[in-house]
């Protein structure tokens, strides 16, 4: 089995820790990778040997986004017309 060394960075891009696993593939080590994820660190990195398998999010920098905000771009967000449900009149 590939041995895969899980990276996580703090805001500014500087490593924070690293987690050495054994997984049976990429899509294994990803998922270790999420599940061990503290919410402090928002990137992280997934190498199996030299090569970048994995990295959330996409694309590091000010135009970062995460795969949801590209499938849901409202999401969780009202628009200027619509009013909580307290507040529309009866």
């Amino acid at each position: 089995m590939p041995t895969y060394e899980i990276c996580y960075m703090n805001d500014d891009g500087s490593l924070a820790c690293t987690l050495a696993a054994i997984c049976r593939d990429d899509v294994h080590a990803k998922i270790l990778a999420h599940a061990m994820k503290l919410s402090v660190y928002k990137r992280l990195e997934v190498w199996r040997d030299r090569k970048l398998v994995y990295e959330r999010p996409r694309y590091f920098g000010p135009a970062a986004v995460e795969d949801e905000e590209l499938a849901f771009p409202m999401a969780g967000r009202a628009s200027p017309a619509q009013k909580p449900f307290a507040q529309q009149s009866a």
